[in-house]
């Protein structure tokens, strides 16, 4: 990798990773609505104009020195909490619905009661996730050091495999049987997906990511540039030579 490769993976590759999460997550949103291939594009033209306006804010936040720590911090910090709670809750409730179901004498109707008050917890501290805090995560740690970069990365990648999982297989349906009375066909469907719902486990992995980058210093911006200045050293010796 040549030296100005190098500078543009610093400068653009935080805005690549945004630019990714965002435009698919939002793109997932367009096909909760009713107007097909058009939902689904005009949700990721969205995603891609967020993504850019949030990292326009956060570059200009993160030019003062005294806040690169504070800021690298804030949103980590917020996103294993929130983490922390899906993974809480999401102990809680397949423990929960599976005595329910393997209850003969629960009702179709005390199921679907049991159910409608995890949906508006689980949406709201998703879309706290994936509409802001995955992002400034991602952009307010990227010059924080490669092992803290790295451990973030780790940690958006299987946050990101867990909302595509989500959107590709539960979304849609769950919050259908989350608003009406549960059918038998319901109630199959959810026991079906119930045992093979793993998704508490990249939630977890993505946890573990971020609690590690949290105990990883920032580093310094001066001692930021010499690293990056002997990295570009490095590549530069293995840029050809003409004979």
């Amino acid at each position: 990798m040549s030296p100005q490769e190098v500078r543009r993976l610093g400068r653009f590759g935080p805005h690549l990773v945004a630019v990714s999460f965002l435009t698919v997550v939002f793109g997932f949103y367009g096909t909760l609505l009713p107007f097909g291939f058009l939902g689904i594009l005009g949700g990721a033209l969205i995603g891609l104009l967020w993504s850019l306006v949030v990292g326009f804010l956060a570059s200009r936040l993160i030019r003062r020195d005294a806040w690169r720590a504070r800021l690298a911090n804030a949103p980590l910090f917020l996103g294993i909490i929130a983490l922390g709670l899906m993974i809480g809750g999401g102990f809680m409730y397949a423990s929960m619905m599976d005595a329910a179901l393997s209850e003969s004498s629960t009702t179709y109707a005390v199921l679907s009661a049991l159910m409608q008050p995890a949906v508006p917890f689980y949406i709201a501290l998703n879309s706290a996730m994936e509409m802001l805090l995955v992002a400034l995560i991602v952009f307010w740690n990227w010059n924080t050091g490669p092992r803290r970069r790295a451990l973030v990365l780790a940690g958006v990648a299987a946050y990101f495999a867990t909302r595509i999982w989500t959107y590709l297989v539960f979304a849609e349906t769950r919050l259908d049987i989350s608003q009406q009375t549960l059918s038998a066909a319901d109630v199959e469907w959810f026991k079906r997906t119930l045992a093979t719902d793993f998704r508490i486990v990249l939630n977890l992995i993505a946890n573990v990511c971020f609690i590690l980058a949290a105990f990883v210093p920032v580093t310094p911006r001066p001692a930021l540039r010499r690293e990056m200045a002997g990295r570009e050293r490095t590549a530069s010796r293995w840029v050809p030579q003409p004979r």
